[in-house]
């Protein structure tokens, strides 16, 4: 009897000793974010990155506010946006950076930009609605991955706001 008590204890032991074992390190698939020589960050792929940079360029070049036609301009911009947000699935803080690194190169007006992307956000959210498929129908722009939820547009531009201004989405209500 006094073996098998030592044999259980000394297993629990064992076997107490592997789990806090496997607890601890660095996940193979986390990102390094140290600075020192030969450590690299983590960031979206180039490709990504390429394509979420134009989706944000096509803000300031095509969306003008107050012009005729503006608010379907915003529907498709946010159509294609949630539609690359739907199909690459980019972790929170890679889509935080890669927004701050083109903001940190954009060199345009910061102020207007930043009302722009509220008009873009308020689009997006119209588009969780029962008429997303007739406005982008009418704003010219077939989805590939609807249909879209709040969570999609809530990620998507909180993590757009977080990387460009490290703020919070404005608070706005749009009417479903």
């Amino acid at each position: 009897m006094n073996f098998k008590k030592m044999t259980a204890v000394l297993l629990a032991a064992v076997m107490a000793l592997a789990l806090c074992a496997c607890g601890t390190g660095s996940k193979g698939d986390s990102a390094d974010t140290g600075t020192d020589a030969g450590q690299t960050q983590e960031k979206l792929p180039d490709a990504d990155a390429k394509a979420f940079g134009a989706l944000l360029d096509s803000i300031d070049t095509d969306y003008e506010p107050g012009t005729a036609g503006c608010s379907l301009t915003a529907a498709k911009i946010a159509g294609e946006m949630l539609d690359w947000y739907k199909t690459t699935m980019p972790r929170d803080d890679l889509l935080s950076d890669a927004a701050g690194t083109w903001h940190k190169a954009y060199t345009g007006d910061d102020e207007a930009y930043k009302q722009k992307m509220a008009d873009i956000f308020d689009a997006a959210q119209m588009l969780t609605g029962d008429d997303a498929k007739d406005l982008l129908q009418s704003a010219g722009y077939e989805a590939t991955t609807m249909p879209w939820i709040y969570d999609d547009v809530g990620g998507l531009f909180t993590d757009i706001y977080t990387g460009m201004w490290n703020t919070e989405v404005p608070a706005t209500v749009v009417c479903k």
